[in-house]
């Protein structure tokens, strides 16, 4: 199996990324994969995360390749693409040097509608300009491709009902159990984790640290956050205080899952599957969110998670946790239980396999006559170049 990435997964670094990693390790179990990296952060240039995929068995590509000869010299039964906009690089590459491999893009979330939600809340024209094209080239792509994979069925539903021939698969965020080992802790520790370089989390911090935490604060003082996660501007990180404390980037959440009390997530616009909350869950720690936050996840108020779309409803779930023991050790079995009976890797598994297997027995989609032509032009003028600098 072909698969094409922007980068190779740091799964330390993102759920999604972590996601992505755990799909690979999925595969390698029963297929051959044959990785490229099409555009490699300098650290993964300098072999940070290649072990990482070396070790399950991959083919890696990072730099010093050429696509078009692993194209030519292999025989794919399938290529897994990661995000629309690799696939405007590498698609009609596969499709006319490799007519008979069916193409699956993985959405990851649905671009166009995280940013189309964030132009709701802001009301910014370029937030709209945005939206409206990436909307235009995320549609284009999925036309394309053969499958398209949705993190969850709102993500597949908002693009089918722009464009109802799309075929989508369902593949969830995947979270390994894991048990907290009953350790104590602090009623008054909060902890939000987030990759920054996803506004959606600075903007879900700025807002909490703004407009709830101070309601929260009123009525219990000596409640506090830890913020986990790479990327934060300067501008965020100045709303530290002995209260809020930035740790940025840590090699493990583990341990600070455990250590901590409720885990918050007050998103205010997104797709997809929000990771920090399956995490979370996965531990046994509670979550206080929004309606974006649950996103494609069968979540109740009160039963297995606790939700606020106002700042004053959001402090009071914090406060409801904080207080009510009963309600916590609810929220805590009934979220794990949750993500056991969905979203663990063992039940992911069988799911993925069955869609490389269905995907086999369907006709493959063509290349347009033009996409095409502008294929070979765009070969031809490369090789003059080359010939021409030599």
């Amino acid at each position: 199996i072909l698969i094409v990435a922007p980068e190779v997964p740091a799964r330390d670094r993102s759920s999604g990324e972590l996601r992505f990693y755990t799909i690979l390790k999925i595969l390698s179990a029963r297929y051959h994969i044959v990785f490229v990296a099409l555009n490699p952060r300098r650290d993964q240039r300098d072999g940070q995360y290649r072990p990482d995929l070396e070790a399950l068995g991959l083919e890696v590509y990072i730099q010093n390749y050429s696509f078009r000869k692993i194209l030519s010299t292999h025989k794919f039964s399938a290529a897994l693409i990661e995000f629309y906009f690799t696939a405007e690089h590498c698609l009609s590459n596969i499709r006319v040097l490799q007519p008979r491999c069916p193409i699956i893009v993985d959405s990851v979330d649905v671009h166009y509608y995280r940013e189309w939600l964030k132009y709701k809340l802001t009301g910014a024209p370029e937030d709209l300009t945005k939206s409206l094209g990436t909307k235009k080239r995320e549609l284009a792509v999925y036309q394309q491709a053969d499958v398209v994979i949705a993190v969850t069925r709102e993500d597949a539903d908002v693009v089918l009902g722009e464009k109802p021939t799309i075929r989508f698969e369902i593949v969830p965020n995947i979270h390994p159990i894991e048990e907290s080992f009953g350790q104590s802790k602090n009623k008054n520790d909060l902890i939000f984790i987030g990759n920054f370089k996803h506004q959606p989390n600075g903007d879900a911090v700025r807002y909490f640290c703004e407009e709830i935490f101070p309601l929260v604060r009123q009525q219990r003082p000596q409640m506090r956050m830890q913020v986990i996660g790479s990327g934060a501007s300067k501008e965020l990180e100045r709303l530290g205080s002995d209260s809020v404390k930035f740790l940025g980037f840590v090699p493990s959440v583990t341990p600070y899952l455990r250590q901590s009390y409720i885990s918050i997530a007050p998103l205010r616009y997104g797709a997809g599957m929000k990771g920090k909350i399956g995490e979370a869950m996965a531990h046994g720690l509670p979550v206080v969110t929004t309606s974006i936050g649950i996103q494609g996840l069968d979540l109740k108020h009160g039963e297995n998670i606790m939700l606020g779309d106002t700042p004053g409803e959001f402090a009071d779930s914090i406060l409801e946790l904080a207080t009510d023991e009963q309600l916590y050790a609810k929220i805590s079995e009934n979220g794990m239980d949750y993500i056991k009976a969905r979203f663990t890797p063992e039940t992911i598994r069988e799911e993925i396999f069955r869609i490389l297997e269905n995907i086999k027995s369907k006709p493959v989609k063509k290349i347009s006559v033009p996409e095409k032509s502008r294929f070979f032009t765009q070969y031809i003028i490369q090789k003059c170049f080359k010939k021409e600098t030599a």
